[in-house]
């Protein structure tokens, strides 16, 4: 069995008893051969999960369902140890701890399990010195500034780099990620 909160509709999320529910699944999901699966220790919520629970901006209706959303599990920020690996998985083993950004993946990380594709590049390993709940912090904000310095960006080495905006999340990880790929 698996527990997993369930959102059901937008609304005040000072009211969130008519929002969300928490809900008993008699089956826990399997992975395929290229999928792992997870259970989590840690989830850290944000300003998406937010702006999800209230269905605002309006627009964002329109990618989470309308009238009623359709992604029905809230929560991108999870850490947890892989509890099961598909046959053709060779880059992670069972209780390796990982921490992982699912808002790429249709199933998010307000459940006690997710299964997701092991070449997700959301899901990373967890340094073993790492708490879990320090791990679930960083996954949304640092994928959003590795894509950005390595994939969009391409920083190379010696280059200067300009982050305006450093003082959150996504800008100070940039600020490590350039720092480590030898920009200044």
């Amino acid at each position: 069995m698996m527990k997993a909160l369930q959102h059901l509709k937008y609304g005040d999320v000072g009211n969130l008893d008519e929002c969300l529910k928490l809900t008993t699944t008699e089956q826990i999901p399997s992975p395929s051969s290229d999928q792992v699966l997870i259970k989590f220790h840690c989830i850290a919520l944000n300003f998406v999960d937010y702006a999800m629970v209230r269905g605002s901006p309006f627009l964002l209706r329109f990618l989470n369902g309308f009238p009623q959303p359709n992604k029905s599990i809230l929560g991108s920020a999870i850490s947890g140890v892989i509890t099961q690996i598909g046959t053709n998985v060779t880059q992670f083993s069972v209780n390796d701890q990982v921490m992982i950004d699912t808002s790429e993946v249709q199933q998010n990380g307000i459940a006690e399990y997710i299964v997701v594709s092991a070449s997700h590049p959301g899901i990373i390993l967890k340094p073993a010195q790492m708490s879990y709940v320090d791990a679930a912090c960083l996954p949304v904000a640092s994928v959003t500034a590795l894509h950005t310095i390595r994939d969009k960006a391409k920083v190379q080495q010696n280059e200067r780099v300009l982050i305006y905006g450093a003082s959150g999340a996504v800008g100070f990880s940039c600020i490590q990620i350039a720092k480590y790929y030898g920009a200044h």
